[in-house]
């Protein structure tokens, strides 16, 4: 199997998310912390959001009309994964849970927050430097692991038709294996 660029880039910014615990416990009562490290994180993690989500919308429409914004994936993304909304992250070791893409649930709702606070925080970080916070990080984050996963598995999928169609098989295939965010066992079962 080729290597997934897009997976070890996901490890590499996980393995950062793991550094940053060390001074910053990952609780709802920290939500609200941000940082210059914070920034960088959402900075890049957003970006990687954008990149996995175009590539994955790729997958489903030409390349010239698997769109180039988020509106535009959003789109393409409901319409070939309609359970994206629903889809929740959690981290065992932190307890907590995340429903990155929940504002999809009405195709017509806001772009998620933490989406709204990486462009703010891209394009008026004075302004919004604040955004640039522990929970807009790790639910980009977790909206990575969703798209990166897909990806992985249509693109498997794609390039050999007798893969088992499924999303545990695609996720076992995924090495290293994310240590601090996992999906839903049950979701991927019946996904």
């Amino acid at each position: 199997m080729a290597r997934n660029i897009h997976w070890d880039y996901y490890i590499s910014l996980e393995q950062d998310l793991e550094n940053l615990s060390r001074y910053i416990e990952f609780e709802k009562s920290n939500f609200s912390t941000h940082s210059l490290e914070l920034t960088r994180l959402l900075l890049t993690i957003g970006s990687e959001v954008d990149v996995v989500a175009k590539e994955l919308c790729c997958l489903f429409s030409s390349k010239t009309q698997c769109g180039s914004r988020i509106n535009q994936y959003k789109k393409i993304l409901k319409d070939n994964i309609p359970d994206i909304s629903s889809i929740s992250v959690y981290s065992d070791r932190y307890m907590l849970r995340f429903t990155p893409w929940l504002n999809w649930q009405n195709i017509e709702a806001e772009n998620p927050s933490w989406w709204k606070a990486y462009n703010d925080v891209k394009h008026y970080r004075g302004e919004h430097f604040k955004d640039a916070n522990l929970q807009n990080v790790l639910e980009a984050m977790s909206a990575l692991l969703i798209m990166n996963i897909y990806l992985n598995h249509y693109v498997t999928v794609r390039n050999d038709p007798d893969f088992p169609h499924n999303l545990i098989t695609s996720t076992d295939w995924l090495k290293p294996r994310s240590s601090l965010l996992k999906f839903d066992e049950l979701f991927l079962y019946l996904g």
